[in-house]
């Protein structure tokens, strides 16, 4: 989810990829907004999501400090200044999980809450992606290898360059129906593994 607002100073450090950080943002909050208007729970790019059912346990499970199965504003805000330390990153944040997250407005995200607003957040990101760099493109729904290259090789820098054959290994269980091809919701779940991927790393040092 953090990936979505923390790879915009990378991504505009690659010339070619996309025109502007500000445009990106724009589209990108666009997205948000036009998902999060439009009954998310029903949303068939969403359940796709979502139908990993462990796909935001671990960054779940990482975040609620306490572990007592859910998590509260300020478990929130440690979980992503940690992650933003451990990638020398600056804490920059205009939207969070629990502004979209907490459907019954009592404070705190419990797991499920926590995943849908995941989803959200990942699946903009896969449509700002798919429509900056599908333009062109035969398929413009979808993006093909060469685009999804770029994305991978961004997405795995970002993250303190994963291991390849963990990178290819994602790349192959995102693209979920085989076809080469990946839509917004495959790209979400992309960099979902990779923050999963990211949790793992940090767990194992800290033990």
């Amino acid at each position: 989810m953090l990936l979505i607002i923390l790879l915009f100073s990378f991504i505009f450090a690659r010339p070619g990829l996309i025109t502007s950080m500000s445009e990106f943002g724009l589209e990108m909050e666009r997205n948000l907004i036009s998902i999060y208007r439009t009954k998310p729970a029903e949303n068939t790019e969403i359940l796709k999501i979502l139908s990993d059912e462990l796909l935001f346990t671990e960054s779940f499970v990482y975040c609620d400090d306490n572990h007592d199965g859910m998590v509260i504003m300020e478990e929130l805000i440690s979980c992503e200044e940690h992650f933003l330390k451990a990638l020398n990153r600056p804490m920059v944040m205009k939207l969070n999980r629990m502004d979209i997250g907490d459907t019954n407005n009592d404070g705190k995200l419990q797991l499920d809450e926590w995943a849908l607003a995941g989803a959200m957040w990942d699946l903009a990101f896969g449509k700002t992606m798919v429509s900056t760099l599908g333009k062109g493109h035969e398929d413009e729904e979808k993006l093909n290898e060469f685009a999804i290259f770029k994305i991978l090789g961004l997405v795995g820098h970002f993250f303190n360059d994963t291991d390849y054959s963990i990178a290819t290994d994602i790349l192959f269980t995102a693209d979920d129906d085989h076809d080469n091809k990946y839509s917004a919701a495959e790209i979400g779940c992309l960099q979902q593994h990779f923050y999963n991927e990211f949790i793992r790393k940090q767990m194992w040092r800290s033990h």
